[in-house]
């Protein structure tokens, strides 16, 4: 979901239904729009953000997490994407991701980060687990999630 600072981290999970139950993203755009209509740029910054999530009984859960980091604008660019594309400058391509290629969101967007990481990251966990098994004690244990917060910029990705 897109995470905008200046709304404490807003939309967020409730991306896809920020105007409410049944509207479309014309209306969840229209409601982030008149949310930052008195905000400044220096404030406008914001992310989308993916999560992946592998859980596998007796072991400890692995999450991922993927930014693509950006500057939400005060009018739509672009007419390619979907959701808050038009809104999200992504600043190292100076375009909207809606004026971006599929090619160039593809490459840059934070699923496209996620997938990577979790790509990279799941063969060497579960390399690990083999060689020493996680053990879970209780049902609260189980409960108990390892998480890794990884910030991780697409452009700079090599991989």
């Amino acid at each position: 979901g897109l995470i905008v600072d200046a709304l404490n981290g807003a939309p967020g999970v409730y991306s896809a239904r920020y105007a409410g139950e049944g509207h479309n993203d014309a209306d969840n755009n229209r409601k982030l729009m008149e949310d930052m209509k008195n905000v400044p740029d220096e404030l406008r910054s914001c992310r989308f953000a993916s999560a992946v999530a592998l859980a596998r009984r007796g072991r400890e859960t692995l999450c991922v997490i993927g930014y693509a980091e950006g500057r939400l604008l005060h009018e739509a660019r672009g007419e390619n994407g979907f959701g808050y594309d038009p809104y999200f400058f992504y600043p190292p391509l100076e375009k909207s991701f809606a004026e971006l290629s599929a090619d160039e969101k593809n490459a840059v967007s934070q699923r496209q980060v996620v997938f990577l990481l979790t790509k990279d990251i799941i063969p060497r966990r579960a390399a690990r687990c083999l060689r020493k098994p996680c053990k879970t004690k209780s049902n609260e244990d189980r409960r108990l999630f390892r998480y890794a917060w990884l910030r991780f910029p697409a452009p700079a990705y090599q991989g």
